[in-house]
């Protein structure tokens, strides 16, 4: 029997990098009015939507690579967790979107990507 597809996982972190995406161009379109503390970082509005985009971009090419390539599912849901957690300071996809991605990596990690089928009785 094939492995099945970590389904949950690749939606979660893909619907999670698509809100990461527009997150980094609603900052990138807004300005620094956009950011009220860019000052406060030390960053233009510039840098905080271009970490945004690439985090999300990031998650969204972990998210194929997850769906494609089972094998490495826990490494690849690291990957996940770590851009999710990432982006927050590039507008973490409205929040929603690094909430996402975690729960995507979570899932990665954790749930089996093969149905666990009952061995033979003890004697």
């Amino acid at each position: 029997m094939a492995p099945e597809a970590p389904t949950a996982a690749f939606f979660a972190a893909f619907l999670g990098s698509v809100l990461m995406i527009a997150a980094g161009l609603v900052i990138l379109a807004g300005g620094n009015g956009a950011v009220p503390a860019s000052w406060a970082l030390g960053a233009t509005a510039t840098q905080l939507g271009g970490v945004g985009m690439t985090a999300g971009i990031g998650v969204l090419a972990a998210g194929f690579l997850l769906h494609e390539n089972r094998s490495f599912r826990r490494e690849i849901g690291g990957a996940i967790i770590v851009l999710s957690a990432g982006s927050v300071f590039g507008g973490a996809g409205f929040w929603i979107g690094m909430a996402l991605g975690i729960v995507g990596g979570v899932l990665a990690i954790v749930r089996p990507t093969r149905p666990l089928i009952a061995g033979p009785t003890p004697p």
